[in-house]
């Protein structure tokens, strides 16, 4: 009798011995066997002008959340003005000067949220205009018209880029021109390349100085 309850005692530990090993051999996968995690990003896909509300839409999208409980935001400046879990936007006033937008991805056991990143082209799109000629815009800049200074002209667009060359100055805008004018620091310009976009706006402009003078810090004056 003692034989057979030391036969089945034995057997009774090889069997626990089995499982245990068997255990060990079948742990569960982690979390990041399961899904591997890598760094989210933010992705602007459309602007697009509502004519109706005269506001804009923007779809945003990202990758490497899976799993995540993602929130897009849309901020001027730091300030957050919309966000949502989608990415669509809507009823964004036009702002020449852009948003910025950011993505948050939240998991269990971590937060990621990515750098603001600055878009632009919310800009209400101008209506067609009479095309100016180089020569035209010449004279007006040599005039020193009001428009150009105040930056309202109709046949600028927005965002217009000017380039000088031939010159010891620095002037990167229409209204450093007319400054180096007003001062006598040339006696005027020759505008030598002008680029226009499908409504004949002016997008660029190239020109040169004539008669560039060397002057003093003090007899410079930066005010209209």
């Amino acid at each position: 009798m003692k034989r057979k309850n030391s036969f089945f005692g034995t057997l009774l530990i090889a069997v626990s011995a089995s499982l245990i090993v068997g255990c060990k051999n079948t742990a569960a996968p982690t979390d990041s066997e399961v899904t591997p995690r890598g760094e989210p990003t933010l992705v602007c896909d459309t602007i697009v002008f509502d004519e109706a509300s005269k506001t804009f839409n923007l779809s945003l999208h990202a990758d490497s959340t899976a799993d995540a409980k993602v929130t897009f935001f849309l901020l001027d400046g730091d300030s957050i003005l919309m966000q949502n879990t989608d990415g669509q936007f809507s009823g964004i006033p036009p702002f020449e000067e852009g948003y910025n937008v950011r993505l948050q991805a939240e998991w269990s056991d971590t937060t990621i949220t990515t750098p603001l990143t600055h878009i632009v082209g919310f800009v209400v799109p101008r209506e067609p205009v009479d095309k100016i000629p180089a020569d035209e815009l010449q004279k007006l800049i040599n005039s020193q018209d009001k428009s150009l200074i105040l930056g309202n002209n109709l046949h600028l667009a927005q965002g217009l880029s000017v380039v000088v060359t031939d010159t010891q100055m620095e002037a990167s805008s229409l209204q450093d021109v007319i400054t180096l004018l007003k001062n006598g620091v040339w006696k005027s310009v020759t505008v030598t390349d002008v680029s226009y976009d499908d409504n004949n706006l002016i997008t660029a402009i190239k020109l040169k100085p004539v008669g560039e003078q060397q002057i003093e810090d003090e007899d410079y004056d930066e005010d209209f």
